[in-house]
């Protein structure tokens, strides 16, 4: 084999295996965090009801964050949505992400106590 062949396919290596790298970078790379405040809940949840029931005694607090509320049990993108924060904050649960789920600004939260026991600290 000549030099030339030899720097031919060597170079082809090293571009395949660096654009794969890139390719496999942008695969993998967690999502960034972003400034949205959202309660992921289940209709029937009764810990989400708990939260619902607050929130609904103090107007203030969704108020103050913002909050966007998203169902999860019937609405298959919130569903996926509440996966992708879970990712963010490093979230992994082997069952599953229970809600109600608290994605705030990259933080999160889950449990009706939990996130209670933040929304009292905002009143």
């Amino acid at each position: 084999m000549s030099f030339k062949k030899i720097f031919l396919v060597v170079g082809g290596i090293v571009i395949f295996v660096a654009s794969m790298g890139f390719v496999y970078n942008l695969v993998s790379r967690p999502p960034e965090k972003t400034n949205e405040v959202i309660l992921y809940y289940g209709d029937t949840c009764p810990h989400c009801k708990n939260v619902e029931d607050y929130l609904s005694k103090n107007h203030s607090v969704e108020k103050k964050l913002s909050l966007v509320k998203k169902e999860v049990y019937k609405n298959r993108d919130n569903a996926n949505d509440m996966g992708i924060k879970a990712e963010i904050c490093q979230y992994y649960n082997p069952a599953g992400i229970p809600v109600p789920f608290f994605y705030n600004k990259g933080e999160c939260l889950v449990g009706d106590k939990p996130i209670i026991d933040y929304f009292k600290k905002i009143k």
